[in-house]
């Protein structure tokens, strides 16, 4: 059986000067995913990396701090993307609740997401505008 990538990762938002970048990022499959590493211009460590839970369709916050009120914040690593959350494609089409916010020292030009799907790892890279 081959296993295609599941993950759907977009650019959403760029702030502090390009330093702290929101990709949405959703799952197009039928099992969990779970990232295993962040990198920022293909390889680098990010200062930052945390998965922003949406709640009630409120959006994500731009913040430097991964401490404002009335959002969630989680370590990549500890949550798991459901599946049926990718908006490409979702008969609903509802966003996905799940934001990947990151923060470095320096702008970011590229995040690669490394993840696991179905004991496969695969490696998703977006380019920032």
């Amino acid at each position: 059986m081959l296993v295609q990538p599941k993950l759907e990762a977009e650019y959403s938002f760029e702030g502090y000067d390009g330093k702290v970048v929101i990709l949405t990022i959703g799952n197009r499959g039928f099992q969990d995913i779970h990232i295993r590493d962040v990198l920022v211009n293909i390889v680098d460590k990010p200062e930052t990396a945390k998965i922003q839970l949406q709640q009630e369709q409120e959006g994500f916050a731009i913040t430097e701090t991964f401490d404002e009120p009335g959002y969630t914040f989680a370590d990549y690593d500890a949550v798991a993307i459901e599946p049926g959350t990718a908006s490409k494609g979702d008969a609903k089409n509802l966003p996905s609740p799940y934001g990947l916010t990151i923060k470095d020292s320096t702008a970011i030009p590229s995040v690669t997401i490394v993840y696991e799907y179905l004991g496969k790892e695969f490696k998703e890279t977006i380019i920032i505008d």
